[in-house]
């Protein structure tokens, strides 16, 4: 029946739905040995779909990180990428989020640095680099990323601050941490 009936709506082209079908057949039988495999196929399959198409090597960077998952590979053609510019704000962020998952995060932080001037929405940038300090415990270069967003946004202030405040707690600097929330306090009560 699931069988037949997946087959139906995938001929349809509504693979979302038949893959929405799926996953009620295994919440109803957790163990069902075919739910599963569909499930994984459909899965795949909305996977690819969502990659670029082409034969550029962006294009040709994501299939091979996503589908392939050689990451040797990828970054190589990642580097192509930005060098041709094709899609270089994707590129550099799919390679240095590439690099964080390698466990490269210098990696990540040297091209964000280096390229950040190739990208057109540098807020997006700048929040990556400040997430990596974070993870790196480098909170004072976190809150300088954390202020220069600041001059990029208003209406998401209230958090930038919270985030600043948290990373000069994490640096012991109570006094500035408090002084920080007490912005958020002024500015939007209701965001603390």
């Amino acid at each position: 029946m699931l069988k037949k009936h997946r087959f139906t709506l995938a001929r349809r082209g509504q693979k979302g739905q038949a893959l929405f079908e799926v996953r009620k057949a295994l919440d109803i039988y957790p163990k069902h040995r075919l739910a599963k495999e569909l499930k994984e196929e459909y899965q795949e399959a909305e996977k690819e779909r969502a990659l670029p198409k082409g034969s550029g090597p962006f294009a040709q960077a994501k299939r091979v990180d996503v589908i392939q998952n050689d990451s040797k590979k990828a970054i190589k053609l990642y580097h192509q990428a930005i060098k041709e510019n094709d899609q270089t704000e994707s590129a550099v962020k799919d390679l240095a989020a590439l690099y964080l998952r390698e466990g490269r995060d210098d990696d990540a932080i040297k091209l964000l640095n280096k390229h950040h001037n190739k990208v057109s929405n540098k807020q997006t940038i700048i929040n990556q680099l400040a997430e990596i300090y974070k993870r790196n415990g480098r909170y004072q270069q976190e809150i300088s990323c954390l202020e220069n967003i600041l001059h990029f946004t208003n209406d998401r202030q209230p958090n930038i601050y919270k985030r600043i405040a948290r990373a000069q707690f994490n640096l012991e600097q109570y006094q500035e941490s408090k002084k920080t929330l007490e912005k958020v306090l002024q500015q939007s009560p209701a965001k603390l």
